[in-house]
């Protein structure tokens, strides 16, 4: 029997419009299902475990997974050629490293970093699966706004029914310019699921004052909710996980 007492660490970037999400789905292409196959090909099985989950159409630059490692590369760059031979054009490994069994990419990680990337110009159909095309009013009023999510809080009104744990804490919150996009930026441990479009969905109903500053406060109060629905995934990306 082997004795699998290394993982072999990848940091991967994906395209998330490819994939019906990160997790593995039996009859649709993911992110997971696709690293499965390349693993397989250069002889590592077993299970695949993943930093952050990913909903279909969002993105990533730097998620990092894990595989159990049942043999000595003679090199970690070879072995990312063979892998990426596999997984491109819409995965990459960017980076892999050797860890011992013990560690976990998930529950080991200290903090997940998420921005969503807004365009304000006319919608461009080859941008259209990487940024969220919407006409930025006031940028400032975003950026103060934005500021009131750090902390903790119950999220229950920016999280989907029935999602347990709805107490959570947000490290940091930023929106900034940059290149010519608008830019929303979220770093803590970890997010319930589809947190962030639901807080950008708001911010963006704010900047378009369909929403206004007291009503986004009485629902990160969990006092009522206003608004239930979520901007969509092609803006969204993992930018980093800490370890």
């Amino acid at each position: 029997m082997q004795n699998f007492s290394k993982l072999l660490v990848a940091t991967i970037a994906y395209d998330g419009s490819a994939f019906y999400g990160s997790q593995f789905q039996p009859d649709r292409p993911s992110v997971l299902g696709s690293l499965r196959n390349a693993f397989a090909c250069c002889g590592l099985f077993g299970q695949i475990l993943c930093a952050s989950r990913t909903d279909r159409g969002v993105h990533a630059l730097r998620n990092v997974v894990s595989i159990p490692l049942p043999y000595a590369p003679k090199s970690l760059e070879t072995l990312r050629g063979q892998l990426n031979k596999h997984l491109l054009p819409h995965i990459c490994i960017v980076s892999l490293h050797i860890a011992p069994s013990s560690f976990h990419t998930r529950f080991c990680a200290k903090a997940r970093l998420y921005r969503y990337i807004i365009a304000p110009h006319e919608p461009n159909v080859f941008q259209s699966r990487y940024v969220h095309f919407h006409n930025v009013r006031d940028s400032e009023r975003i950026a103060h706004a934005i500021k009131i999510f750090e902390g903790i809080h119950d999220f229950t009104f920016f999280a989907k029914q029935n999602e347990k744990g709805t107490i959570q804490s947000i490290y940091k919150t930023r929106a900034f310019w940059w290149h010519h996009c608008f830019v929303l930026s979220f770093l803590a441990r970890g997010f319930l699921h589809s947190q962030i479009r639901f807080i950008t969905q708001a911010l963006l109903l704010l900047d378009s004052e369909q929403l206004t500053f007291a009503q986004l406060q009485q629902q990160l109060a969990a006092t009522k909710r206003y608004t239930c629905n979520l901007a969509p995934p092609n803006g969204l990306y993992l930018c980093r996980v800490y370890y």
